[in-house]
């Protein structure tokens, strides 16, 4: 089976209000490499639903029509983290943007791909194929390839996708610079996207909290602040060590905090501790923001959920306009996805005693949880 459908937290995590399955002895010792992955795993659940109809994100640079500056040939090198199905769908969204005509009538531009899968052992042997080739960008998939490029490449734009966190994870700089060669197309729904629903579904709700592992999603979180006060919310860390969320659980109990935001991090959101944190928020009748349909499944009130091959198309618009339309990663450095789907556990809303608005539930996907 493919291993991106195998993650233990997809599969694992099971709704508090059924009986919850023992936490496997070994969800602690995962290698953070290996979580990153699970985490990216779990955003991608909910593929073909239909796409929230809410605020679009800002645009892009991308969004605006601009004349073809360089009409050549270009060589695009593809680096895979690994092998996997979604990988692959993204790289098909990016290759039909790519390879259109841009006006649907005349030709398409000339490409020439080239792909290989990386890993940080294989660095110089990296650097010579890179080399032999002369690409014009490097589009990586997956975060293990998006970092290595990252690291490694010194003059050629790189344009990564499928990658949750991407400051935290080392691939992107926190803050926009010029000359900077990295740019991409986060699998992180937009914090105010996220906080915006919230309101919806809890319009008393003042403060929110968010478990995390400051190693792995601090940057993510810090960014966060601004998006959380304009949506009229306190924004509550409650910092943790990996695989150690007790602490924190008391301390979102005892700060009586209206909601949960739940990030992608791989030190909270292995099995074991999900199913404590969904667990302690229903008994608290919290709300729970999920970060994926699998944590709405799980016990989340309300998530969200994105596909690769939407991924891969905003990375081709974006790739279109690094190519041919003289934009640098600058102009973009970060941008989140336009088209996201909403969920909703109504089991959940029931027994928690919240009643979703009708607008709110005409867009979105139901889940039995």
């Amino acid at each position: 089976m493919n291993p991106f459908g195998e993650n233990p937290v997809q599969t694992r995590i099971t709704n508090p209000l059924r009986r919850p399955a023992p936490p496997t002895a070994r969800a602690g010792r995962r290698r953070p490499a290996a979580l990153l992955a699970v985490a990216v795993a779990v955003v991608l659940v909910g593929a073909g639903l239909r796409p929230l109809h809410a605020a679009a994100p800002a645009p892009t640079p991308a969004d605006a029509p601009a004349p073809v500056v360089d009409a050549g040939p270009k060589t695009v090198c593809l680096l895979f983290s690994r092998d996997l199905e979604p990988y692959r769908q993204a790289v098909e969204g990016l290759k039909q943007r790519l390879l259109a005509s841009p006006d649907g009538t005349g030709p398409a531009a000339a490409y020439a791909f080239s792909e290989r899968v990386v890993t940080e052992t294989e660095v110089d042997a990296l650097t010579d194929w890179l080399r032999d080739r002369k690409p014009d960008l490097i589009v990586t998939l997956g975060t293990e390839a998006s970092k290595v490029a990252a690291l490694h490449t010194r003059d050629t734009p790189i344009l990564f996708a499928m990658v949750a966190n991407p400051v935290d994870n080392g691939v992107l700089p926190r803050r926009t610079h010029p000359g900077q060669l990295v740019c991409g197309v986060t699998t992180d729904v937009n914090p105010a996207e996220q906080f915006r629903v919230l309101k919806e579904v809890a319009p008393s709700a003042k403060s929110v909290g968010v478990i995390y592992c400051p190693q792995y999603t601090g940057a993510t979180v810090s960014a966060a602040d601004e998006p959380a006060r304009a949506a009229g919310l306190d924004l509550v860390r409650l910092p943790v060590e990996p695989y150690r969320v007790a602490p924190a659980i008391e301390r979102l109990q005892a700060r009586r905090v209206d909601a949960l935001w739940t990030v992608t991090d791989p030190g909270v959101m292995v099995p074991a501790s999900a199913r404590r944190i969904l667990t302690s928020a229903l008994k608290s009748n919290m709300p729970v923001l999920g970060f994926s349909p699998a944590m709405v499944r799980a016990g989340a009130v309300v998530g969200f959920g994105i596909t690769p091959q939407a991924i891969g198309r905003q990375a081709g618009d974006i790739a279109h306009a690094l190519l041919r339309h003289g934009k640098t990663p600058a102009d973009f450095h970060l941008v989140y996805p336009k088209d996201v789907t909403l969920h909703v556990n109504l089991a959940v809303a029931e027994r928690i005693g919240i009643r979703l608005p009708g607008a709110l539930l005409a867009r979105a996907k139901r889940i039995k949880g």
